[in-house]
């Protein structure tokens, strides 16, 4: 694996702990339409928010 692929899986990996940790709940990870993708999908106090 390129080491941009190994940075980017490690960014995602402490993105997902410090919104776990923030109370967020995860619902989806690294969902695709298409060619899109959406690397954390989460929820909190009745808001959905996504990160790409």
């Amino acid at each position: 694996m390129a080491l941009h692929n190994e940075l980017g899986k490690e960014g995602e990996s402490i993105a997902k702990r410090y919104l776990e940790d923030s109370g967020y709940e995860i619902l989806d990870e690294n969902w695709t339409y298409g060619k899109a993708e959406v690397d954390l999908i989460v929820y909190k106090n009745g808001i959905i928010f996504c990160r790409s």
